[in-house]
């Protein structure tokens, strides 16, 4: 966001405003004046505003702010001094005063304090990142609760306003964003959105991508690698704490161009949902009605536009995906990990029992890559592929549940416990076994071809793909009779280009990739379907393939003996429906 000079927010038009709509008045109030204008004027065709408007399902208060992440340092000047002053009253109401603050805190006085003035210091950031013991400790414990409560108090404060004055009907989103460190600060980011009714985050699934505009563009020369959640499950990005009792959804996400394995996201994303309730993921994003060509990333650069969903692979693969999440098709596991919290753990930054994989945005992050952390877990990361893990605020950490894992975990693979989802990092691959669902993503081999589920068996010849067969009719697939049976590839601009390439990004170990030298034009080349698919449902009699808009295309023959039904997906169709 831009300042305006006429705004007169302190500190000027040039700063930066993150961080700043938490606790700067000015600011505030011109926000509360904009949500004033935006749900109150009604709708001139109906008369009713949004604010009673039952299509607005979730009002979210802000995107991607935080005073938990790296751009707290850059408040500046008299937004500092302002912060400061705020810290040094929420210290005063603690201790008494300002000064006692310090003498509680063992005299830890850092350059900056100015007591007399009713003003503490800030500590860097990255101090909250680690484990503190001696004197810093309990400052640093005091600003965390200082920082959270401030976000929490402004979340509050502005649901009241949108219900008590504007007459907000709708649910209520505080933000979506993540902190400096998810092992020590991730939770009381999620605390501080339990004054609204929905908890969100923003995370994109992407492979290592450089070049001059990497942070919104694809260009000639980039250079990348590919991810594929397939082999790194941890990197699955519903792998998300839940609060226990709230809503949590995705606002943000997508597999990123240049990414190559998209076609994994739509399949994974519905079968985890499913299992472990995460309630909605939102694609981003698309400017276009229906499917978005290949095309500049502004406009008018030589480049392909970067941050979408509607390429054949990932839009293409909604309509089974879609459906088997919103029918509850794949059932809700049991939860793995219910870790209760006090809040005083929260201010120490004391290590959860299992934290989320930290996400990686390159207009926001340092470096090139995410940042693990080294600081072990009780519970691995794998637990997120077995049920939910929830987490209890306010809670008593004796209390705590943590179901036995050895059960679904193993070298070989990871089993949700339900028995319907099974994920083998090691071949690359998933697999959905539900009886009105079924289906495989995966890098396939040769002694990989072949995946026999329940009622259908997959034989692929491509070296990647995710194959799905859906009833259509709500009855179970052995006795249905329509069924959708959707393949996603690969796809490429017409005309791109790529030549194998090895780089160093930031010191680290060199990098082997690819670099882009063509990067095409419309319409996408999808890579033709070798599949071959089985149904134990021999009352289905026909076979249509149907165009990218779902429409009628050609009969497909259907080869049908008495136990089942056999076809060859047709090269140049991504959906099949049998009836």
């Amino acid at each position: 966001m831009k300042f305006s000079k006429d705004w007169a927010v302190a500190g000027g038009a040039d700063q930066s405003a993150f961080g700043l709509l938490f606790f700067d008045p000015v600011l505030q109030g011109a926000y509360k004046s904009w949500l004033k204008q935006l749900f109150t004027e009604k709708n001139p065709y109906s008369g009713v505003p949004l604010a009673r408007d039952a299509s607005v399902a979730l009002v979210q208060i802000q995107n991607e702010d935080s005073l938990l992440f790296w751009t707290v340092g850059g408040i500046k000047g008299a937004q500092r001094a302002a912060l400061e002053t705020r810290f040094a009253q929420f210290a005063a109401g603690k201790h008494g005063s300002a000064a006692k603050a310090l003498a509680a805190w063992g005299g830890d006085t850092v350059t900056g304090d100015a007591p007399d003035e009713g003003r503490l210091a800030l500590i860097n950031l990255w101090e909250l990142t680690q484990s503190a013991r001696g004197t810093r400790a309990l400052r640093l414990a005091e600003q965390t609760e200082f920082y959270a409560r401030t976000m929490w108090e402004f979340n509050r404060m502005i649901v009241a306003y949108l219900r008590d004055e504007l007459g907000v009907g709708s649910l209520i989103n505080a933000g979506n964003w993540k902190t400096a460190s998810a092992v020590r600060l991730g939770d009381a980011e999620r605390w501080s959105y339990t004054a609204a009714d929905v908890d969100a985050a923003n995370v994109y699934t992407a492979g290592l991508h450089e070049g001059p505009n990497r942070g919104w563009a694809v260009m000639p020369g980039d250079r990348y690698t590919s991810q594929s959640v397939l082999q790194n499950p941890k990197l699955l990005p519903i792998n998300l704490k839940q609060t226990a009792g709230r809503p949590m959804l995705v606002t943000e996400g997508a597999w990123v161009m240049p990414n190559a394995y998209a076609a994994e996201g739509p399949f994974l994303v519905s079968a985890y949902a499913s299992l472990t309730g995460i309630d909605g993921y939102f694609w981003f994003s698309t400017g276009d009605e229906g499917w978005a060509p290949p095309q500049s990333a502004n406009g008018y650069l030589a480049s392909q536009l970067k941050w979408t969903f509607a390429t054949p692979e990932m839009l293409g693969s909604f309509p089974a995906a879609a459906l088997a999440y919103r029918r509850g098709d794949v059932q809700r596991g049991a939860p793995v990990v219910i870790e209760n919290r006090s809040l005083a753990d929260l201010w120490t930054r004391k290590t959860p029992v299992i934290t989320e994989e930290p996400s990686y945005d390159p207009n926001r992050d340092s470096g090139d890559i995410a940042e693990r952390s080294s600081i072990q877990t009780g519970v691995p990361g794998e637990a997120f592929l077995v049920g939910p893990v929830q987490v209890a605020f306010d809670a008593d950490p004796a209390k705590s549940k943590l179901a036995p894992l050895g059960k679904w975990m193993s070298a070989d693979a990871l089993r949700s416990n339900t028995g319907e989802i099974v994920m083998s990092p090691r071949l690359g691959r998933c697999t959905v076994d539900a009886p009105r669902v079924q289906g495989v993503v995966a890098h396939f081999d040769a002694a990989s071809a072949t995946t026999r589920l329940t009622d259908v068996q997959f034989t692929s010849r491509n070296t990647y793909g995710a194959a799905m067969a859906i009833s259509l009719d709500d009855e179970p697939l052995r006795r249905s009779h329509r069924v959708l049976v959707q393949y996603a590839t690969q796809s490429r601009p017409t005309g791109w280009a790529e030549r194998p390439a090895t780089w160093v990004m930031g010191g680290k170990p060199a990098v082997s990739g690819l670099e882009i030298t063509s990067i095409g034009g419309a319409p996408w080349r999808v890579v033709s379907a070798q599949l071959e698919v089985a149904i134990d449902n021999p009352s289905l009699t026909t076979a249509t393939a149907l165009d990218m808009n779902g429409m009628p295309l050609k009969a497909v023959p259907l080869r049908r003996d008495a136990q089942r039904v056999a076809f060859s997906f047709p090269d140049s169709a991504m959906y099949v429906v049998l009836r």
